[in-house]
């Protein structure tokens, strides 16, 4: 998994000495959309339309964090909407602070839950997320739960580009 930052990465140092709250993370919602979903339909033209997720530089245990969305439209060869998904991520919280191991090293990070509604046609689902973020790093680890508490789906960092951190 691979985490990269907007079009302001270059002055994320500059603002995080000057702002000690300035949000440091911005990750693209896209990333919550389900691949097997999106890949049924790769030989069609694919719109979305994705907030940005964001994490403050120095989160509080408790604090609420902003809420994202996305959303994909299939769109037929004439352009019109086939089908469309939309992934909401609300009640999005920080719930502590805990050390992750992965293949890549130990993290200290922030605990993050929230609720991910997914709606695709008619139908609409509501599972349980769990990330961990590390200052500097990004996202280490995401855990997926369904609402009877059985994991869906487990992500986390297993390797890091040698020209990733900044000197």
């Amino acid at each position: 998994m691979r985490n990269y930052c907007n079009k302001t990465e270059h002055l994320l140092p500059i603002f995080s000495f000057l702002f000690q709250r300035f949000y440091f993370l911005y990750i693209g919602a896209d990333r919550y959309l389900d691949p097997i979903k999106l890949n049924s339909y790769k030989k069609m033209e694919v719109k979305i339309d994705a907030d940005s997720i964001v994490l403050p530089f120095k989160p509080f245990i408790g604090e609420m964090v902003p809420e994202a969305s996305c959303q994909a439209d299939i769109l037929r060869g004439t352009g019109s909407v086939l089908m469309s998904m939309t992934i909401l991520l609300v009640n999005r919280k920080v719930d502590g602070v805990e050390n992750i191991e992965t293949p890549v090293g130990k993290f200290k990070c922030y605990k993050v839950s929230s609720d991910k509604i997914s709606y695709s046609g008619i139908s609409r689902n509501k599972t349980k997320l769990i990330e961990w973020y590390a200052t500097n790093v990004g996202l280490i680890r995401m855990e997926e739960y369904h609402k009877n508490g059985k994991l869906i789906s487990y992500k986390q960092l297993e390797s890091i580009a040698e020209d990733f951190f900044m000197p």
